[in-house]
């Protein structure tokens, strides 16, 4: 049975594929575990949810009282769909967190491939990268006349 979704509608991340994504601070960020950095992915996190997607993050909690840290640590499993403006609003996304500090960077693996980008450019050829990979790994339907 084939489903078509409405430009808009919210995808279940068990109904899709998985692009696992990963941010990495630049130099001149603070340190993961800061306030403010911890705001920058809680912030990332709640535009790709607003951008349409389901979004886990992973986290660090800490068992002892005085132990610093903890929190979110970046990386994040984010659930592929076929509404290519969720693709454009997810690249918009990912360009503004590049562009809010320099050096900083982002890994995507999807389905075992593993790429890493810098620029907005490497965003395009990312999310482009990951969007062959999952037409050319969706299942087939095969129709009767």
């Amino acid at each position: 049975m084939l489903y078509q979704r409405a430009k808009g509608d919210r995808v279940s991340a068990m109904e899709t594929r998985r692009l696992q994504l990963r941010l990495i601070p630049g130099p001149q960020d603070p340190p993961p575990t800061s306030a403010m950095y911890q705001e920058t992915l809680r912030a990332f996190e709640a535009a790709v949810t607003a951008a349409g997607f389901d979004i886990s993050a992973t986290s660090v909690l800490q068992e002892s009282v005085d132990a610093p840290g903890g929190g979110l640590t970046g990386q994040f499993v984010i659930a592929l769909v076929t509404n290519k403006d969720l693709w454009i609003a997810l690249g918009s996304v990912l360009v503004g967190w590049l562009t809010a500090r320099n050096g900083r960077k982002l890994k995507v693996k999807v389905d075992g491939i593993e790429v890493e980008g810098q620029t907005a450019e490497d965003v395009r050829e990312l999310l482009k990268s990951a969007q062959e990979i999952q037409d050319r790994n969706r299942p087939k339907v095969i129709r009767e006349p």
